[in-house]
Formats: C-alpha cells, sequence, structure tokens
C-alpha cells in the first residue's frame, strides 16, 4: 500500500492550478491526506488484483483520472465528457476520450467492460442521473467498483440555509450571480462565483437510487468545507464545520463506493 500512496501523493502534488480550480475532489485530497490514504486503501483491498480498464464520468481535465488509474495500476484508463477543451488536455494525460452525453447517449462500451468507474462532482451538473447510473452499472464487470462523490444537500450547511429561509450554495439559479446565500456565508470567503450547479442530492437518495438500479453500497465519507483557492473559509467556520462533518449525512460533501448486486442462484 505505500508504495500505492507514494506514487499517488507524488501525481497529487504535481497536478496544475486549473486542476485545482476545477475539481474540488483534488481540493479535498490534497488539503485531507488521510482521506486520501483511506479512499485508496479500500480501493486497493476490494478491486480485484487484475485491472485492465478504468473510466472517469465527467474526466474534465483528466487530472483525478490520471491519478487514481496510474496509482492503481491499470492498463488503460478512459474519459468520458462534453467540453472539447477539456477531453482534448485528458488525451494528452494518457486517457482514452469519448464525447457523450451522460444524461442521454448510450455509452459506447460493451456489457461487462471496467474494473472501476469513477464520478466525481457529475451529478450536480446534471438534471436526472437515469441514465448515467444505468450505463456506468451495465459497463461494469461483476468484481468492478464504484468509486462516486458529489455535494451534499442534506449537509448542515444547506439544512441551516433553508431553516433560516436562504438558498442552499450548491443549487444555483443563475449562470452570472450567486443570488440568495446568507450573508455570514457570503462573507467568509474572498469571492463567489456561479460553479453551474442545477441539481443537488442528498447522500439518502443517491443511496436509494444506486440501490434499485442493481448497486450495492460499500464504504461512505464525508468532507469538510473544500479549501479551494480564493474560497478559504475563515477559521469560525472551519471550528463549526468540524463536528458535523464527522456524520457523513450532515458533510458538505460525500463520497461513496458500490459494488453491483450479484444475481442470487
Amino acid at each position: 500500500m505505500n508504495s500505492i500512496y507514494d506514487k499517488a501523493e507524488k501525481l497529487l502534488a504535481s497536478v496544475t492550478t486549473r486542476d485545482i480550480y476545477s475539481s474540488a475532489t483534488i481540493n479535498i485530497f490534497q488539503g485531507n491526506p488521510k482521506l486520501f490514504r483511506k479512499v485508496l486503501k479500500t480501493l486497493d483491498e476490494k478491486l480485484p488484483s487484475k485491472r485492465e480498464k478504468m473510466i472517469d464520468l465527467g474526466c474534465g481535465w483528466g487530472g483525478l483520472a490520471k491519478i487514481l488509474g496510474e496509482s492503481l495500476g491499470f492498463k488503460e484508463i478512459y474519459g468520458i465528457d462534453l467540453e472539447n477543451e477539456r477531453l482534448s488536455v485528458a488525451k494528452t494525460r494518457g486517457l482514452k476520450i469519448y464525447k457523450i452525453n451522460m444524461e442521454e447517449d448510450s455509452f459506447p462500451f460493451p456489457n461487462d467492460d471496467f474494473d472501476l468507474a469513477i464520478s466525481f462532482g457529475v451529478l450536480e451538473y446534471l438534471t436526472f442521473l437515469d441514465n448515467l447510473i444505468k450505463e456506468t452499472h451495465r459497463i461494469l464487470k461483476n468484481t468492478g467498483m464504484l468509486l462516486l462523490s458529489a455535494p451534499n444537500l442534506g449537509s448542515w450547511v444547506d439544512r441551516v440555509a433553508l431553516f433560516l429561509g436562504y438558498q442552499p450554495r450548491n443549487l444555483e439559479i443563475s449562470r452570472f450571480n450567486v443570488f440568495g446565500v446568507h450573508k455570514f456565508y457570503r462573507s467568509q470567503f474572498t469571492k463567489l462565483t456561479p460553479v453551474g450547479h442545477v441539481s443537488s442530492c442528498t447522500l439518502r437518495v443517491v443511496k436509494e437510487l444506486l440501490n434499485y438500479y442493481g448497486f450495492k453500497i460499500g464504504d461512505c465519507w464525508g468532507t469538510g468545507i473544500i479549501p479551494q483557492p480564493n474560497y478559504k473559509p475563515k477559521l469560525i467556520l472551519k471550528i463549526i464545520d468540524r463536528l458535523p462533518s464527522r456524520r457523513t449525512s450532515l458533510a458538505v460533501r460525500f463520497i461513496l463506493t458500490a459494488k453491483k448486486k450479484l444475481a442470487s442462484k
């Protein structure tokens, strides 16, 4: 495990500024090495020893797929996305790229083809998740795994905001400005700009959806406020965030693993 983690740590440290600004997960892993190690350890222990193909659903620039794929020893790393510029950069990082609308398109891969599928920071950009989850289930091998992460609509931050009549931060109504958030939340950050989140989900509803489409939930982790550049929360918010974020259902973001349910004989 040490060699896997050492390699992953070097790859994580070598990501570009563009990766850091565009990926909440990279920021989380850089700010919380202990969590990064837990996720890697879980994948390494529960994936089959023979690791042929992995796919990143919404690969962006390809930074995270490269980190996990190379660290875990995958022979081939695939990435799907809708943005041409991001896909072109991901290709330079060794990913086999496909331009796909994950809400509507069938994935151009055979059944039972991948050992690992990852999806970080994609759910919040989609209106409906059915196609993404169904197609992921189809292309995963019976021994494969899904690693998924998204902002949590049931987080303590969003619960407090809704109780006071304010808009949850991760559910936006404008492409040009952030509206409806409490002035205290706004005051904690250097700058707030829209990121394009058009939907949001709780940990409970994602678990139910995965279960409905044939997945069995494995490990779950929660994360606190994301230490993104130019969005660094002040100390008081970090202190307030620390306790509720220990409970995954209240955390600002969740990460979970899932595997296919095997049909009973």
